[in-house]
């Protein structure tokens, strides 16, 4: 990025190697990136990424790793996150699936949980259903990014958590869906919030080729918080 005025020089490197066979494919990454401010800001993240289908069930899944320090090496940043979506066509018209998320979290003063390496939400498993795919988020806004699905407490609190969801072809152009997902801190000390509710549904249909109107209701909760967060799309 360049370095005019208040900005600074940012050194991003990355590398992905990718294997692919007819039962399975694997991304090997590595990136790591550094901002060149004061605080001595550099975070590296890697970890596999890998796609089978296993007869009627498709499955993706990535476990990844993080380190790197910040506050010019006086926070260390750490994390181990995991995921795994398993889907399947139960029929021409129904489809079902869900995802597991981990992530650990830390209570340590010297360390900082890493769950990006940008801050763009572009990783919205309660969206990813429908078709507004990384469009919203259930999780919490602050300071105009969501909280990342890895940390929804943002808190360095990790992560436990589960969606279910389907979708049903009720016609060639309309389509119905809908999922659950209930999420947990993985290190409760460092949070209030002791479990977060969610939900969506939504329905598609095809006005003519290439032209589509969608619809979608977004819900989530923080037990410990007196509001809901609720969205609508269309």
């Amino acid at each position: 990025t360049n370095d005019d005025g208040i900005n600074f020089v940012t050194y991003l490197y990355a590398v992905n190697l990718g294997y692919d066979t007819f039962a399975f494919s694997a991304d090997f990454f590595a990136v790591t990136i550094d901002d060149g401010t004061a605080v001595d800001e550099s975070a590296t993240m890697f970890g596999i990424n890998g796609s089978a289908a296993l007869g009627m069930v498709n499955l993706t899944t990535e476990l990844a790793f993080a380190t790197g320090d910040t506050a010019n090496g006086n926070i260390d940043y750490m994390g181990t996150q995991f995921y795994l979506k398993a889907d399947a066509n139960l029929s021409d018209a129904f489809s079902v699936g869900g995802e597991l998320l981990y992530a650990l979290g830390t209570d340590d003063a010297g360390e900082a949980q890493l769950s990006y390496i940008s801050d763009w939400a572009s990783f919205t498993p309660t969206s990813n259903n429908t078709p507004f795919d990384a469009d919203w988020s259930a999780f919490e806004v602050a300071n105009g990014n969501y909280w990342q699905a890895f940390d929804p407490t943002n808190s360095n609190g990790g992560v436990q958590g589960i969606t279910l969801f389907a979708k049903y072809n009720v016609m060639d152009a309309l389509s119905l869906g809908g999922q659950v997902g209930y999420f947990e801190p993985e290190e409760d000390k460092n949070t209030a919030t002791d479990d977060i509710t969610t939900f969506n549904v939504w329905a598609s249909y095809m006005l003519a080729t290439n032209t589509e109107f969608a619809v979608a209701y977004l819900y989530s909760d923080y037990d410990n918080l007196d509001d809901e967060y609720t969205t609508l799309i269309a």
